[in-house]
């Protein structure tokens, strides 16, 4: 998956995961591929706050790339909640990538979907 991505110039700036193993190790994979840190989130996880993150987001730089490594059913409800028409019509597998654009402001609405990946 990793190589796909950078294939097409998708290249974290950050990467942010879920405080759940099993999510923190795929960030690690993910992280020691590119070569950037991760972050613990608390809000990706079994408590999945989209408040929060979407608060985490709109702090950092325009021009972030932003990895979320956490767990489908969540995952998938919040990108469909951030375009203004539901992007997946199912869950993403495990390892599946989901990626959103947002020219401006992070919210609800905004993001404009690119494209899937699917291991």
């Amino acid at each position: 998956m990793c190589k796909n991505l950078k294939k097409e110039n998708i290249i974290p700036t950050k990467i942010f995961h879920s405080p759940v193993l099993r999510a923190e190790q795929t960030a690690h994979v993910v992280s020691d591929f590119f070569d950037v840190a991760t972050q613990k989130l608390d809000a990706l996880g079994d408590d999945f706050e989209e408040d929060a993150i979407i608060d985490t987001l709109t702090h950092l730089p325009q021009d972030d790339t932003v990895f979320l490594v956490g767990h489908g059913p969540s995952l998938y409800t919040f990108a469909n909640m951030l375009t203004s028409t539901p992007c997946l019509t199912r869950e993403l597998p495990r390892s599946g990538a989901c990626v959103l654009r947002f020219s401006g402001k992070v919210a609800p609405g905004k993001a404009t979907f690119v494209r899937t990946y699917v291991p």
